[in-house]
This record gives C-alpha cells, sequence and structure tokens, in this order.
C-alpha cells in the first residue's frame, strides 16, 4: 500500500525528532552565546533570524530597519539593550 501524497516517511519523522531534540537542549546555550557577543554581531544574528519569525510578504523582499514595524524595531533595540 502507498503512503499518501505528501506524507514523511519514517526515516524523515525520526531525523526530524532528533534534530529537534539537538535543537531544544542548546537552545539555552545558544541563547547565552548570542547574549555574550558584542552590539554588532548580536544585531546581525537577530537580522538573519528574524526572517524565520516573520511572514514574508515577497520571495525577493530584503529584510532592512525600513521593512520593520515600530513594534518589531522595539523588539530589536530592547534585545540589544540586554
Amino acid at each position: 500500500m502507498a503512503r499518501t501524497k505528501g506524507s514523511l516517511n519514517r526515516t524523515t519523522i525520526q531525523a526530524k525528532e532528533i534534530i529537534n531534540n539537538i535543537l531544544t537542549d542548546c537552545l539555552d546555550n545558544v541563547k547565552a552565546d548570542i547574549l555574550n557577543l558584542d552590539a554588532k554581531d548580536r544585531l546581525k544574528v537577530i537580522l538573519d533570524l528574524l526572517p524565520y519569525l516573520l511572514a514574508k510578504e515577497k520571495a525577493s523582499q530584503v529584510l532592512t530597519f525600513e521593512n520593520l514595524n515600530s513594534t518589531q524595531l522595539d523588539q530589536v533595540i530592547q534585545n540589544l539593550m540586554k
């Protein structure tokens, strides 16, 4: 019997679970590492991660400060001041 279209096989499901567990276990270390960066590098990391959190309006749109709304800018500033 064939799998339904789009369903994941067991190996893919297991691999995703393993990766998720590794990332979950390392999350505190990653946060501490980011907080230990100097402001310039911390800002770069935050800007690099933002596309994974924000909905993309256009695939070709580049993320810049001009593209962020005031709430998002406030969050970036607060994170930099930590």
